[in-house]
């Protein structure tokens, strides 16, 4: 694992777009935006509608029809139903309320907010940029001696003057793909760097 530093360069004119883990960057020449990716919110939503009909199946075999149905099966819709539908309760809301991360060169400013389907709706934390100290790109867990063998997790950290880490975002692939989702992560984190003026520490290899 390496670890190297990049000095700032000017900000990129246009706007881009980079997918993160369940967040959406959207990348302005003064602005960076970090928000729950709207895609998020369709995998949840599908699970909430078959484990819904998983539960009406059961419900109209008990009143219309008279249980028609086998008891195997409506095990299973039972078990779908008791599955899916708090699981994919619980990512729906994330998706909805996760939080975003604002970059403003105008504001001089990184902020947290607690978000609602994308707007954000109350500050969580605000670090000015004289108290960054750099952009970091690692490994989620390789610090602990324990990285994913299957699944590579890129996780990209500010690091503040006062030795606090918060997360900016998180890029995941399988292991096969470790290279590009490690560049995706290592462009955030660039444009991140350019923008604030801290310098930017990639502490991980694909």
């Amino acid at each position: 694992m390496d670890s190297r530093t990049a000095s700032p360069t000017a900000a990129t004119n246009g706007r881009r777009r980079i997918e993160l883990a369940r967040r959406t960057c959207v990348i302005d020449a003064d602005c960076i935006a970090i928000r729950p990716s709207p895609a998020a919110l369709l995998p949840p939503f599908l699970g909430i509608v078959l484990g819904g009909l998983c539960f009406f199946l059961i419900v109209a075999d008990v009143i219309s029809w008279h249980g028609a149905l086998p008891f195997g099966l409506l095990a299973v819709l039972l078990a779908g139903a008791l599955i899916m539908i708090p699981l994919s309760a619980m990512g729906l809301i994330y998706g909805a309320i996760g939080s975003s991360v604002l970059i403003d060169r105008r504001k001089q400013s990184v902020t947290w907010q607690q978000g609602l389907l994308g707007l954000g709706v109350g500050t969580r934390e605000l670090v000015p940029f004289w108290k960054i100290e750099a952009i970091v790109v690692g490994e989620e867990g390789a610090q602990e001696g324990r990285p994913t063998e299957e699944i590579a997790q890129w996780e990209i950290l500010l690091h503040k003057k006062s030795g606090d880490s918060l997360t900016l975002g998180r890029v995941s692939a399988a292991r096969t793909l470790a290279a590009p989702s490690l560049a995706r992560a290592v462009e955030v984190a660039q444009a991140v760097s350019d923008l604030t003026g801290a310098p930017l520490q990639v502490r991980a290899s694909a």
